[in-house]
This record gives structure tokens, sequence and C-alpha cells, in this order.
């Protein structure tokens, strides 16, 4: 199985589902600083969001938008818009299938955008140039993890961690690579 990251070149968009972080930087705290700095990162968010609905909006397309914390699977879309960074692509990814994502970095320079194609001054030319089907899809793979055997139900796009409920727990785990066994202890293993 692939993910879909950008979009299908003769794809109709017919509905949109924005995929969206409510709350992006330092959460405000004590000083003015820092609650500034979380002010300013917010609206910035914000601002991109509007931008990607207004583009929408002005092509006629339909959208619905979602915190990325109440995304379920099967919400019918042609294609879904990410505002965030990777995080919120990866988010999306597991409840997407193979409808297409559209990474938006709302935060370049803040934010890890690896899987994010567009940013919030670039949305309104990328989604353009989806609408008229002058972008090809990129596939990525996805990595199954077993444990003892048994495949994790959810298949993962950029890394696997395996820890336990605590980060100060210590897991004891085999790992096992063509017939060789190795008996580790750690915090978790990160795939």
């Amino acid at each position: 199985m692939t993910a879909q990251l950008v979009y299908a070149a003769d794809m109709k968009l017919n509905r949109v589902l924005i995929v969206y972080k409510k709350r992006v930087g330092p959460k405000a705290g004590p000083g003015i600083g820092r609650r500034k700095r979380s002010e300013r990162w917010q609206a910035r968010h914000e601002a991109a969001r509007r931008k990607v609905e207004l583009s929408l909006s002005y092509m006629g397309i339909p959208y619905r938008i979602v915190d990325r914390d109440r995304l379920k699977p099967g919400r019918k879309a042609d294609l879904v818009v990410t505002l965030g960074g990777d995080g919120t692509v990866l988010a999306a990814a597991h409840s997407a299938g193979r409808v297409p994502i559209l990474g938006v970095n709302t935060m370049p320079g803040r934010s890890v955008g690896f899987f994010c194609l567009a940013t919030a001054d670039s949305v309104s030319a990328v989604l353009g140039e989806i609408a008229r089907g002058k972008r090809k899809p990129v596939s990525l793979p996805l990595i199954e993890s077993r444990i003892d055997g048994r495949p994790v139900p959810v298949l993962a796009l950029n890394d696997v961690l395996f820890a336990g409920a605590s980060a100060a727990e210590m897991m004891r785990y085999e790992i096992a690579v063509d017939g060789k066994k190795e008996k580790q202890r750690s915090s978790g293993l990160w795939i």
C-alpha cells in the first residue's frame, strides 16, 4: 500500500477536506514575549487557513474543515489539504486511505515540512495546478511493522516508534534480522 502525496493529474476536485491543526507554536505561558510569539504564530497559521479557504471558494470547490485531533477514516473527499507541518500530514495519512494529500506548511522555517508541497504563499498556485491537472501524484510506500509476527494495524509513512507508556520506562525486546537475534534493553526502538 502507498500513501498519495500530492495529487492525481486527472482528478476532479468536487470536495476537499481541510485537516487543520488548531494550535501552533509554544503554549502561551508566563511572560509577555512568549505570549506575543504564540499569538504571532497562531495568526500566521490562521492566515494560511484563510488563504486555502479563499482559493477553494474562488475556484468553486466545496470544502469541509476538521481538526486533526477529530479526524476519522472514511470521510469522503477528492483531496485532503493539511495545514500545519509534517505532523499534520502524518496524522491525515492514517485516515486518508487512497485520497491524495496536499501538505501546506503554515510555519516554514519553524515547522518541518518535508512532506509539504505548499506554503501559505504558494497554496493558491498549487491548488490551481491541481485543478487544471498539471500535477502528477507522488506515491510513497508505507511501512508495515510486526510484533511477535503479527502485523500492527496501522501502517506508517515516516517512521515507527515502539516504546512504553512512559518515556522513563525500560523496554526489553528482541530484534531478529535474517535469522540472527539480539536481546536489547532501552527506552524504546525508533525505526
